[in-house]
């Protein structure tokens, strides 16, 4: 998040959606030796609790190099204690579409437990362009929320940001998906 100018606007995306927002830091080798430093002002816990007021929830720190799937356990178990109804989960490079609210209504009705979602466009880089990608990334729906339950894992790791008991058998899946009208920006 250090050297990605855009969280800000991605923040304002989530808590526009969202009651409560936990943050996960992904800070280690030459990055967290920079945040420690202060380097890295925008990353700073105050400049993150700033942006986001009264919704901002926990934020955590990671050392550990990418990890995909523990990253995610992470930030989910992080969820345990507050029992919420739903997730919404984004990465730091990622903003839905202005049809996300009311999608995501149909969603919470559809009886279904996972969000997914296509990427329409990517987001732009700093000085505005849009072609730093040569094509959409990712390329396939990726669960951007996702039905709460206790003993939810993204353990062992299955893929597309879903959880593995959701995504566990790939008929039963369809049944749980939702696949959304709104996109995301990547």
């Amino acid at each position: 998040a250090g050297k990605f100018p855009m969280w800000p606007i991605v923040l304002e995306n989530v808590a526009q959606h969202c009651d409560l927002v936990n943050v996960w830091l992904d800070v280690h080798g030459d990055d967290r030796r920079g945040y420690l430093a202060g380097e890295y002002k925008p990353v700073q816990d105050s400049a993150i609790r700033e942006v986001l007021g009264e919704k901002c929830g926990k934020i955590l720190h990671s050392e550990e190099p990418w990890n995909t799937s523990n990253w995610q356990e992470s930030l989910l178990r992080s969820a345990d204690d507050i029992r919420p109804d739903w997730i919404v989960k984004v990465d730091d490079d990622e903003v839905m579409d202005h049809r996300f609210a009311e999608d995501f209504q149909r969603f919470q009705k559809s009886g279904r437990d996972m969000y997914m979602v296509e990427t329409a466009q990517p987001m732009p880089t700093i000085d505005g362009a849009l072609d730093h990608y040569p094509r959409r990334y990712p390329s396939a729906r990726h669960c951007k929320a996702f039905r709460w339950q206790e003993g939810l894992s993204f353990l062992p790791y299955r893929g597309y940001c879903r959880p593995t008991q959701y995504a566990a058998e790939m008929d039963e899946h369809k049944k749980k998906q939702y696949n959304a009208k709104s996109k995301m920006r990547h």
